[in-house]
């Protein structure tokens, strides 16, 4: 997990997503810290393992489940939240899975996508750990989608 900056990046004078503190964003002021993003309340099976200055580890031993959960300042110069899901028997996470994790760990009023890139962007790392991971990303204080649910009229669905 990184190492945050003694002092914001703004007063640093340099802003870069590899130096930004997670409580600044661009001089924009704070945004969420990662325990800003841990549950208030865990559901039945879920424990949080360990804990870092950008995110957490959480394990649900009952569903075999565990994700890594961190935020960060992305390449877009918005902050994002990230969960890496894989399961305890190394099969690649299913719906439910996802499901699962989702209402856990991401709030009501959020977004999360699972990104499909172009094949030859794929990152695999399964084939030297055997483990299969899903990701979700999930935007913090930004709307990087369009809402869909609108016709081109913009009367709705």
């Amino acid at each position: 997990m990184a190492i945050l900056p003694s002092a914001p990046p703004q007063a640093q004078g340099k802003i870069s997503p590899l130096e930004a503190s997670i409580d600044y964003i661009d001089g924009r002021g704070p945004y969420p810290k990662a325990s800003d993003h841990l549950p208030l309340v865990l559901s039945k099976g879920w424990k949080i393992i360990e804990r870092g200055p950008d995110g957490f580890t959480s394990m649900n031993y009952t569903l075999g489940l565990a994700c890594i959960t961190t935020l960060a300042i992305e390449r877009d110069g918005n902050p994002w939240k990230h969960i890496s899901i894989s399961r305890r028997d190394c099969r690649i996470p299913d719906y439910l899975d996802i499901q699962e994790v989702r209402r856990q760990f991401v709030k009501a009023d959020e977004h999360a996508y699972m990104i499909w890139p172009p094949r030859d962007e794929y990152v695999n790392i399964s084939a030297k750990t055997g483990v299969e991971v899903l990701h979700l990303f999930i935007p913090i204080g930004h709307r990087p989608l369009p809402d869909f649910r609108v016709d081109r009229e913009g009367s709705g669905l």
